[in-house]
């Protein structure tokens, strides 16, 4: 079978419910579905506000919490197919209890499932089960980690509690996607262009390596992962056509806004503390009316003085010296300096041989579309004075 097939002709009036619709890659899923496929799709949503962009269409909509196994069963029923991409990324009750939500979810889904015989269970993962660390070729056969408590040793639990029913004759595929970006990405696409508006986000200065994957190449195998015989009982790792750094990654967004965008560091200097003072200086930011108070009292301050505090004021914010403007330094979290620094490349090879899987979207296509979503989403809107790049 060739990729993605006939994939109208087989999934043309199949019902389908797609959880997590309201997000990043269950909306992606959802449009596709209804665009080209002609399938019956269905969501199960808690919050209805939430689903301005799947509302334009044709798709059912439930209202119905996966904590709830009734709201699932309710779901399930007289569907073919269901395809799990919802994730509770938690909250102020913390990671522990977004584990249980996310973990007792899926044990509805796959409960309701299989007691309704659906002919496909397609559930979303991660690539970042794998420890990326060394310099090595991941594939499929690589052994997991199993960090407690965090995103990845959960999403490790679920895909053993998916293996679980596929013994038991569900008929499911797990899916194990990289670096997710493109229209609607709020973590690798409208969290970076946000914080390079801002300033530079910090990356560790070495060699480290990523293989991001454009949506729609994702989507299109998720869709044949729905009706191919191949797919079933297998675990599928997605990503895109390139291995590169994240400076390399990260440079698109900062072309598109015309700044510098990321600053390489040693593992020293990245993993050291930001000065107690820029934290309140961030806050002070958001109180309504302190900045300007702050130029007010420093203009007449320095009038009294003869001047030298006036002209400062006037030069635009953030301009240093010479006419060079200065940029904000963002720190990136443990986990992301760890991330940043992996050396391993992720191979689709599997999904190559068994679903015929070849990446439609390169880094350059795949950021020219993303740039034409966020110039109408106005997230490249004109930056202030101190944003330009030196």
């Amino acid at each position: 079978m060739t990729f993605v097939q006939d994939l109208c002709s087989q999934l043309k009036n199949k019902r389908v419910l797609v959880t997590g619709a309201t997000g990043f890659i269950g909306g992606r899923v959802v449009e596709r579905l209804c665009a080209e496929t002609g399938a019956e799709v269905r969501a199960i949503l808690r919050y209805f506000y939430k689903a301005p962009r799947i509302a334009c269409c044709p798709v059912q909509m439930i209202s119905g919490d996966l904590a709830t196994a009734a709201d699932v069963q309710r779901a399930v029923e007289g569907c073919s197919i269901v395809v799990h991409t919802a994730w509770d990324f938690g909250g102020a009750d913390g990671a522990a209890a977004a584990r249980e939500r996310n973990l007792a979810g899926l044990r509805h889904l796959l409960d309701a499932a299989h007691a309704h015989h659906v002919e496909r269970f397609v559930h979303i993962s991660t690539a970042a089960v794998f420890d990326h660390r060394e310099a090595r070729v991941i594939t499929e056969e690589a052994p997991r980690r199993t960090p407690p408590g965090d995103y990845a040793s959960t999403k490790t639990e679920a895909e053993a509690m998916i293996r679980e029913y596929m013994a038991r004759g569900l008929p499911a595929v797990i899916l194990e996607p990289t670096i997710v970006y493109g229209p609607w990405s709020a973590t690798w696409t409208m969290t970076p262009l946000k914080r390079m508006r801002k300033g530079d986000m910090v990356i560790d200065e070495g060699e480290g390596r990523c293989t991001p994957v454009y949506i729609d190449d994702l989507v299109s195998v998720i869709l044949q992962a729905c009706v191919d015989p191949a797919a079933v009982g297998e675990t599928f790792l997605v990503g895109g056509p390139e291995s590169m750094r994240w400076q390399d990654f990260y440079g698109a967004y900062a072309r598109m806004l015309g700044v510098r965008g990321v600053v390489p560091m040693s593992a020293v200097e990245a993993e050291q503390p930001a000065p107690a003072w820029s934290g309140l200086r961030e806050r002070a930011r958001r109180i309504p009316g302190l900045v300007r108070m702050y130029r007010f009292l420093k203009f007449e301050v320095g009038r009294a003085a003869g001047g030298t505090a006036a002209a400062e004021t006037a030069t635009p914010r953030g301009a240093a010296a010479g006419g060079q403007a200065s940029r904000t330094t963002i720190k990136a979290s443990p986990a992301m300096l760890d991330l940043y620094r992996c050396q391993a490349r992720v191979s689709s090879a599997k999904a190559g041989a068994r679903l015929g899987y070849v990446p439609a979207f390169n880094l350059a296509r795949g950021m020219a579309l993303t740039e034409q979503w966020a110039r109408w989403m106005k997230f490249l809107d004109e930056a202030p004075p101190s944003q330009k790049a030196a």
